[in-house]
């Protein structure tokens, strides 16, 4: 029996945290693995927590710098810190993948705030207006499954985000959606460099295609997935991902990039669609 690690969340759980550790487990053991886990957020490793830094380590979370603290010490993560740290800012994925000819949503920025300035930028929101279109998508840099992403509708709900938003690290984009703002996007998973399924999420109750929000799951065909998974395995090698789950909105049947996800969830997709994730993620740790 040969032994893995997986690190997950010191402070946070939930379901689809649950099933994927599950599942993970449950794999590893099919093919003669122990996969133990271990909770992030403590820089220092204890002693005798990881004993051999020649087998990966399946990191299932988004603490930055226990995941260098690991790579330091020798450990090779399933995904690395740097790919991790890029997922993470939906704007650095955007940076480092600007010039990469692949089609991102049009992107403003919010300028850098250090305190004061709590008022109406009068200025900046008219740049918005002149630039988008409403309903306007605004996000902040770092958030996951949906909740730190937002619809304005008008200038109204415009300059208020922009005020709630003022000392947070976010942007503004373009809207992807139809007119009656119900949700959907496309979603490839990518695992060892191949392009493992591609979904559609559909969300007729929001304008975010995440599951956890009430999107329902339908795998896509195979002419009309490999458009977006052509662009989806580019991306994941040029971020150096093992794993990850990259959304495209659907423009008129061409992908447009939304994001990258470093450890997405997949408990819909097994349930759905009937493919084993997690026996891929493990195959990784037995190459």
């Amino acid at each position: 029996m040969h032994y893995s690690h997986i690190i997950v969340g010191r402070y946070y759980s939930d379901s689809g945290t649950d099933y994927a550790v599950g599942r993970l487990i449950e794999e590893a053991e099919k093919q003669s693995i122990t996969l133990r886990v271990i909770k992030a957020g403590i820089t220092i490793i204890p002693d005798g927590q990881i004993k051999d830094c020649s087998v990966p380590v399946i990191f299932f979370d988004k603490d930055i710098n226990f995941a260098r603290a690991l790579e330091r010490s020798g450990y090779r993560l399933i995904n690395n810190a740097g790919a991790i740290k890029i997922c993470n800012n939906k704007i650095a994925t955007y940076e480092e993948l600007v010039e990469s000819r692949i089609k991102l949503p049009e992107t403003i920025v919010a300028p850098l705030v250090y305190d004061v300035c709590d008022g109406e930028d009068k200025e900046f929101i008219d740049l918005i207006e002149k630039q988008f279109e409403y309903p306007i998508v605004v996000k902040e840099n770092i958030g996951s499954q949906g909740r730190q992403v937002y619809l304005a509708k008008d200038r109204s709900e415009l300059e208020t985000l922009n005020k709630k938003l003022r000392h947070i690290p976010h942007h503004y984009q373009r809207y992807y959606g139809n007119d009656s703002n119900n949700g959907g996007d496309v979603r490839v998973y990518v695992i060892g460099g191949k392009a493992r399924i591609t979904v559609r999420r559909t969300n007729t109750s929001d304008f975010r295609g995440n599951v956890c929000l009430g999107s329902a799951v339908t795998r896509l065909g195979e002419d009309e997935a490999e458009v977006y998974e052509a662009v989806a395995v580019r991306v994941s090698k040029k971020l150096k991902l093992d794993y990850c789950a990259i959304d495209f909105a659907d423009c008129k049947g061409m992908p447009v990039l939304l994001e990258v996800n470093s450890n997405a969830y997949f408990e819909a997709v097994e349930k759905t669609c009937g493919v084993n994730i997690a026996k891929e993620i493990v195959c990784l740790l037995k190459k």
